[in-house]
Parts: structure tokens; C-alpha cells; sequence
């Protein structure tokens, strides 16, 4: 009912909600169900979420079910000449699509310190940065604080939440190159969640030149 007014609103097949984890205090955001995720009804569970869950969770501390909430900026498939499809559609009807589906469907839990913006449709619908000096390549790796964000159970994050620019894994298998630059990324989860990165600038008495 509440996808109605979408301009991907289709027969409602296929819908992959969130994977929401009580007391998790990372949530990571990723772009939209594959066909796995569609047969399977939960995010990341295709080629994809098993190389991310198996090689690069490990290294943020991260473990499914336990300590990481998963979710997707668009939460179904295109349907194309009858068939399901992953390509995105036309900037316009992106556009409107993951605002709807941002205002119905995304719902942060209470305990979520850092939101992980699982590649750039993630970064560019959480933060409105794209293009140049502002996509994902130019910030992957660097935090930005997101105001206004839905709570769970009501309200919005009080003085916004850091979120955490990485590559999405797929990007990796034709990009294998950034793999360590990726699992750099991974490693300032529990970094950030300490309060341990970014670290403050030192301070410097300049009165006296």
C-alpha cells in the first residue's frame, strides 16, 4: 500500500524490505534487490552480499544478524517488457523513486551510530552528492554527518548520523584494483565507531606566530 504513487509501482511481487537488527549500530545501504534478493525476500544475499558478508564484514567487525542492519535504497526491480530487470532507470524516474521509497520504506534503528553507503546510488540518494569532486570515487572512504535521517519508532537522528562512503563489492569484480583501498575502507568502521576516526586536528597556540 504504501509504494502506491511510486512510477515503479508494479504488482507488488518481488518487494525485499529491510533487514533491521535491534540493537545494531551500523546500518549499511546498498542500491537495489538482485534476483536472489527477489526469490529470497531479504537484501544482500546474491553473489554480492556473500562476498561483502564473507570478506569484508570480517574486517569491520561486522557479523549479519548480529551487529549490522541492512537495507537498499530501492527496495524492488524494475519490471521491463514483462521482465525483472537490475539496470536503474532514467534519472527522472530514479529520482522520484527513491525519494518515494526513501519517505515510505527507510527506517533507521534507534541503536544505528554510522550508516555505510553501500555504493553510489546509495551515496547520491543519502547525501545528494554526485558528480564532480562529489561522487562516490572522490568520497569513498571519507564520512559525511546526515542530518534529518527516519528513526524507527518516530523522530529523526538528533545532530544527523556519519555516513561512511564505500564502493559497492560488484564495483570490485571489474575493478579489482580498488580491493585494497576498499578493505581500508572497512577498516574504519570500528574506527568511526569508537570515536577514533576521523581524528580531530591537533591543536596549535598561533598567537605568537
Amino acid at each position: 500500500e504504501a509504494c502506491k504513487g511510486c512510477p515503479m509501482y508494479d504488482n507488488g511481487k518481488g518487494f525485499v524490505p529491510d533487514e533491521l537488527v535491534d540493537g545494531a549500530g551500523v546500518m549499511l545501504i546498498g542500491q537495489s534487490p538482485g534476483a536472489d534478493e527477489e526469490h529470497a525476500g531479504r537484501p544482500f544475499v546474491g553473489k554480492t552480499g556473500q562476498v561483502m558478508e564473507q570478506h569484508f564484514f570480517p574486517i569491520a567487525g561486522l557479523e549479519r544478524g548480529r551487529n549490522v542492519s541492512l537495507g537498499n535504497t530501492l527496495r524492488c526491480r524494475r519490471t521491463v517488457g514483462g521482465k525483472r530487470v537490475n539496470d536503474m532507470p532514467s534519472d527522472d524516474t530514479l529520482e522520484r523513486a527513491v525519494a518515494h521509497c526513501t519517505q515510505a520504506h527507510l527506517r533507521i534503528p534507534q541503536s544505528t551510530r554510522l550508516i555505510v553507503a553501500h555504493g553510489a546510488h546509495a551515496w547520491r540518494a543519502l547525501t545528494g552528492l554526485h558528480g564532480h569532486e562529489n561522487g562516490i570515487h572522490d568520497w569513498r572512504g571519507f564520512v559525511a554527518h546526515m542530518p534529518g535521517l527516519p528513526r524507527s519508532g518516530g523522530g529523526t537522528a538528533q545532530g544527523g548520523l556519519p555516513c561512511l562512503a564505500s564502493l559497492h563489492t560488484a564495483d570490485l569484480f571489474h575493478e579489482p584494483r580498488m580491493t585494497l583501498a576498499a578493505e581500508r575502507d572497512w577498516a574504519k568502521i570500528p574506527r568511526i565507531l569508537r570515536g577514533e576516526w576521523p581524528a580531530e586536528l591537533p591543536w596549535r597556540d598561533t598567537r605568537h606566530g
